[in-house]
């Protein structure tokens, strides 16, 4: 945790590994794996296996659409880049 007096990291393994965690926590989520939600509809059968994949396959799906689209697409004109972006 950064502290606002030492502006650095107090844990052992410093700022690298708090990212390092953070994004295994995202991966988990992203496969639908890293919440107690998750695990409580299966187990209840609110949520299916066939359900739960296909739920992440389209999540996955639409993921990929945006990244091909976004290497795909041209650069906006300066006068446009900013347009839709908040602050």
């Amino acid at each position: 945790m950064l502290t606002p007096v030492q502006g650095r990291a107090s844990n052992n393994d410093g700022v690298q590994g708090a990212v390092r965690r953070r994004s295994a926590r995202r991966q988990d989520i992203v496969v639908g794996q890293g919440t107690d939600c998750h695990g409580q509809l299966l187990k209840s059968g609110e949520l299916t296996d066939a359900q739960d994949k296909a739920i992440v396959a389209r999540a996955r799906q639409r993921v990929d659409e945006s990244i091909d689209f976004a290497k795909t697409s041209d650069y906006p004109a300066p006068a446009e880049a900013l347009e839709g972006v908040f602050a």
